[in-house]
């Protein structure tokens, strides 16, 4: 190779690497621009399912859809939460999860809980009355996108109307 010619692949190759460099930040700030404005995920509790029962108290599961209204997939990573009967906080947790929920997509979450025998007596015994109560769960769920990550917190209630005895159930 002549000192001309040698020059002139180097000159090429320095392109082709700038190009490519220019692309490269291109497409990450395009995909930066894009995911820093993560939509809120939208979390709806679909049922409490009884898992089994135990010396200790009930085994049960909550049941929730979790919504991506972005027009990319996310990583949901983190669901923290708390669960009321009546104003009456009846179980808290964190579940850490790693699940890919596709653009547009909604994806069905359980999350198990105890009611124990010893803290939720009178609660039991309410809420199996026949009668209409008031639930509530929130919490916070995280999503991440690539190195982009947001919390965001949430909250949904309703009433629910109960049996009025654990056969009903």
């Amino acid at each position: 190779m002549t000192r001309n010619s040698r020059r002139q692949f180097i000159t090429r190759a320095g392109a082709v690497g700038a190009t490519a460099g220019v692309a490269t930040l291109a497409a990450l700030a395009i995909c930066l621009s894009s995911c820093s404005s993560i939509q809120e995920p939208i979390i709806r509790l679909e049922g409490v399912d009884l898992v089994g029962i135990s010396t200790d108290g009930l085994e049960l599961m909550l049941q929730a859809s979790l919504e991506n209204p972005n027009d990319f997939g996310a990583d949901i990573d983190e669901f923290d939460y708390m669960i009321f009967g009546d104003g009456v906080e009846l179980a808290r947790g964190s579940r850490e999860m790693e699940i890919r929920v596709g653009a547009g997509e909604t994806v069905d979450v359980g999350v198990p809980f105890d009611l124990k025998w010893s803290s939720g007596q009178t609660i039991l015994k309410g809420i199996l009355d026949g009668e209409e109560h008031d639930w509530k769960l929130e919490g916070s769920v995280g999503v991440k996108k690539g190195p982009i990550r947001k919390t965001f917190a949430f909250s949904e209630s309703g009433s629910i109307n109960s049996p009025e005895s654990p056969q009903d159930l």
